[in-house]
């Protein structure tokens, strides 16, 4: 029962942690675009579902495959990911799409000044 019960565990916890391979890992880094200092926004959004750093680098890459986002870090211990984003590109609402996209849950989001 015990064994059972520890493969059930490993199963669920290896299927929610899955990561993806990173941008630069293929060799296809993006090309720094000019953006204006006006249209750069940081938001920080409040997410739960994560439970390790593979989570994590699902969230951040996830996030930065995004037209318009120039970086995020997402924390599982902080149950949120900090995102810097061209708002002429990009809406929150696409940030939120993304999150779901990968299995988690979209709580909120509030501006980081």
């Amino acid at each position: 029962m015990k064994t059972l019960i520890f493969v059930l565990i490993s199963g669920v916890m290896l299927f929610a942690c899955q990561s993806t391979q990173d941008k630069a890992e293929k060799g296809t880094e993006p090309v720094a675009e000019k953006i204006l200092e006006e249209n750069k926004a940081t938001v920080m959004l409040h997410i739960d579902g994560m439970t390790c750093t593979g989570c994590e680098n699902t969230i951040t890459s996830g996030l930065e495959s995004l037209p318009g986002v120039i970086q995020a870090t997402a924390s599982h211990i902080d149950s949120n990911a900090v995102v810097q984003y061209d708002k002429t590109k990009v809406a929150i609402e696409d940030l939120k799409k993304m999150v779901e996209k990968k299995g988690y849950t979209y709580v909120a989001s509030s501006p980081v000044e």
